[in-house]
């Protein structure tokens, strides 16, 4: 999975991140909404070419975004410096912070598409990553296709993955289907889902 997105990145093909790609609504009711989160400490799990990354900082929060992809956080620094923005952009893996040098506390963990795409093991190691850097009443805004109806990548995920994976240190509070995924992607899943979840 890491190897496909590093080569979608390479050939310029990335549909999930085109200048007509809106930011969820679901991340806009978080960041935006009545009840809008207080701007603290964000990492922005998977970030690509820094989109979610530029919103957050908008709208004041101190954002560090972490990829694997090379090109696609080059791009990242790039948007960020044209506007003006301080993002601290990381090459790492999502599963071991720790080797990436990320250092919590962050109250908020924005995964757009990275959990639907992991082993079991992956999950795991993630869970147990990001809970480590994580504030007390820290929150976790993630977005999972459900699973594949064509057998391709990512595998996909249910609310009960989710459940298991952070069981013991992570409650899901809030779910929402995600309207704005481009058809192209979302005809392969059986859903799409954004879920909350809060430390227990």
């Amino acid at each position: 999975m890491r190897f496909l997105y590093r080569l979608m990145y390479r050939i310029g093909f990335t549909p999930w991140d085109t200048p007509e790609t809106p930011v969820p609504a679901v991340l806009r009711e978080v960041i935006e909404g009545p009840e809008a989160l207080h701007p603290g400490r964000a990492l922005d799990l998977g970030c690509g070419m820094g989109r979610h990354s530029m919103y957050l900082a908008v709208h004041g929060w101190q954002v560090t975004g972490l990829d694997l992809a090379g090109r696609a956080l080059r791009t990242a620094r790039q948007r960020a410096d044209r506007a003006g923005m301080d993002i601290d952009f990381v090459r790492g893996d999502v599963t071991r912070l720790e080797k990436a040098g990320v250092k919590g506390p962050f109250s908020l963990f924005l995964d757009g598409g990275c959990f639907h795409g992991m082993s079991d093991n992956e999950r795991r190691r993630y869970s147990k990553s990001i809970t480590q850097v994580a504030a007390p009443n820290a929150e976790i805004l993630l977005f999972s296709f459900g699973p594949s109806m064509r057998r391709v990548p990512p595998r996909g995920a249910e609310m009960s993955d989710v459940k298991r994976c952070f069981a013991g240190s992570w409650s899901i509070f809030w779910t929402a289907t995600d309207r704005d995924v481009p058809g192209t992607l979302a005809d392969s899943y059986t859903f799409t889902a954004w879920y909350r979840l809060k430390r227990c």
